[in-house]
């Protein structure tokens, strides 16, 4: 019969079923045997099949042919779960939960991993968050999925001080103000009396102490 050649398939693959060969010898008769060896790989989805066929005659005359089956994996996990949206937009109080992700492998264990960067925008109060999950399996193949999420948040006004000079709370701060430099500040007494004014409030230059 034809003699198998030398194949590679992938793991997920159906491994061909080994053929069945006859021989014929000119003084006798010729039986064929049959062997498989299996040679592990790096990984459980990369392997080599060693087939080999044995045609021998009453005499202990041999031919030998040998098929080499090289099983790899090159193919990367599938997450399990919807993904989500790849890029999001929210403030510091709509920033969502990271999701949970799983993967599937067709010929290994899969595993994900999750990190999270921040990088700072040009102010204080805008940054950005990039989030990403990375499915792998056993022979290090990858399926990575990246999220960014852009931050910015609004002014965190404080409604009150304590200037008693201890360092602490003695001045009007508005946290990320700086994302805003067009700004005006006015300062109301309880009577509706303006005390205070200022553009361009930065807490740093002449902010206000609490006097009118």
């Amino acid at each position: 019969g034809t003699l198998p050649a030398n194949i590679t398939v992938e793991c997920s693959a159906v491994i061909p079923a080994p053929v069945t060969l006859t021989a014929t010898d000119n003084c006798s008769t010729a039986t064929v045997s049959y062997a498989e060896v299996k040679v592990n790989g790096s990984c459980s989805g990369s392997y080599q099949l060693q087939r080999t066929w044995t045609a021998a005659d009453a005499c202990g005359n041999e031919t030998k042919h040998t098929q080499l089956i090289n099983v790899v994996d090159t193919t990367a996990p599938v997450f399990v779960e919807a993904l989500p949206a790849k890029t999001i937009n929210a403030s510091c109080d709509t920033i969502p939960e990271a999701e949970t992700l799983t993967a599937t492998d067709a010929c290994s264990n899969a595993f994900v991993t999750y990190t999270e960067t921040k990088t700072a925008g040009d102010c204080s109060a805008r940054y950005t968050l990039t989030r990403t999950w990375t499915a792998s399996d056993e022979c290090g193949n990858e399926n990575v999925f990246t999220q960014t999420i852009n931050v910015s948040c609004l002014p965190n006004i404080f409604n009150g001080i304590s200037p008693n000079g201890d360092g602490i709370n003695d001045k009007f701060v508005i946290d990320g103000i700086d994302c805003f430099p067009n700004n005006t500040v006015r300062i109301y007494n309880r009577y509706g009396v303006q005390v205070y004014e200022k553009k361009g409030y930065d807490n740093v230059t002449n902010p206000f102490e609490g006097f009118s």
